[in-house]
């Protein structure tokens, strides 16, 4: 085909994706805090090397172990995302497979300084998904989605405390995919140059038909496929999952923690678990298989596929922006999804390059 995969987006590495502030940025007030939750004094701090923030998040060690979050009230970029987080987690029900939030403060810090939040939670020992990838994992991910899904859809204190967006709303709002979608069909020229040959639309040498015009259907399709009435997390990627190496809570080892709960919507109880497919199907995993079990077995393929249309057009826009300072690989995490999520759609539609 001429292209080569890595070459033209390959995979970050997700354990090492963020630029975070360190343990000797915070403020004495927010140290002597987590101090505090940790038993008395902080014997080790292990930074969170996954997620694409510069927020502090790690596991705090002393004669206890938690794990915290922390951010300066006056950062726009990352506080309300913890902000909004904590007011979600205070508002789901608990015993699920999610980390417990232990409590939530704002620390007074002497001016000139902002004020500190801090999100303080019940730790989770273990290894991101992803490295390599198995079906174990999969699993994992895939029964603790099952199992949030069915606690939570219904919940009226969910819709009635946190208002949550609707996931149709929240990808098709205005039609931004739709229209990059017919853009790329009517000038191939505007097709990210980190995207395949075989997308490239009609007049291109190495263009596929079917994929511009396919891709076009997809999207317009997203308002009807994304209808559903249940809570999702809305961002669920290896970063923002634990495999779990010890028991928590009384749930075994293995078990798949799903965190970072701040983009909460709500859509079709499948969109969390099928938005892993383009990462499972890159690592060579039987993904049709997986297609079969509970979340997604009776689910639309065109819905499916109208689903995952959006995420790698709405990556392949993120993934072309500017790259920010704080957040170096947040870019590449962007241009890698959108090739290997248009590839999984090539594989499942027959579009041929």
């Amino acid at each position: 085909m001429g292209d080569s995969p890595d070459a033209l987006a390959p995979a970050p590495d997700y354990t090492a994706t963020a630029r975070r502030h360190a343990w000797a940025d915070l403020p004495d007030a927010v140290r002597r805090r987590l101090a505090a939750f940790a038993g008395g004094r902080v014997d080790r701090v292990r930074l969170a090397g996954g997620g694409f923030t510069h927020g502090f998040a790690g596991l705090v060690d002393g004669p206890h172990t938690v794990f915290a979050k922390a951010i300066p009230v006056d950062d726009e970029h990352v506080y309300p995302g913890y902000a909004r987080e904590a007011r979600v987690l205070s508002a789901l029900p608990p015993g699920l497979p999610i980390p417990r939030l232990l409590a939530v403060e704002e620390i007074p810090v002497a001016p000139p300084s902002a004020d500190w939040i801090l999100l303080v939670f019940e730790p989770v020992e273990g290894a991101m998904p992803g490295r390599p990838w198995t079906i174990a994992d999969a699993r994992a991910i895939h029964d603790s989605c099952l199992e949030t899904n069915a606690s939570l859809r219904g919940d009226a204190r969910i819709h009635r405390e946190l208002r949550p967006a609707r996931l149709a709303d929240e990808w098709t709002r205005d039609g931004p995919h739709l229209s990059l979608a017919r853009g790329w069909a009517a000038e191939p020229a505007t097709r990210p140059r980190f995207l395949p040959r075989w997308f490239a639309p009609h007049g291109s040498a190495n263009g596929s038909p079917e994929a511009a015009g396919d891709l076009v259907r997809l999207a317009a399709r997203g308002p009807s496929a994304l209808v559903g009435d249940t809570p999702l997390n809305n961002d669920l990627r290896a970063d923002n999952v634990v495999i779990a190496s010890s028991r928590v809570a009384g749930r075994p080892v293995g078990t798949a923690w799903i965190c970072d709960w701040n983009w909460l919507s709500v859509g079709p109880a499948w969109a969390d678990w099928a938005a892993l497919f383009p990462y499972l199907h890159d690592a060579g995993l039987p993904v049709g298989t997986m297609l079969g079990w509970e979340l997604t077995r009776d689910a639309d393929p065109d819905d499916i596929d109208s689903w995952l249309a959006l995420l790698g057009l709405y990556m392949a826009d993120a993934g072309g922006r500017p790259e920010l300072a704080t957040s170096p690989r947040l870019r590449a995490h962007g241009r890698f999804t959108a090739r290997i999520t248009l590839e999984f759609l090539a594989a499942r539609r027959g579009w041929v390059g």
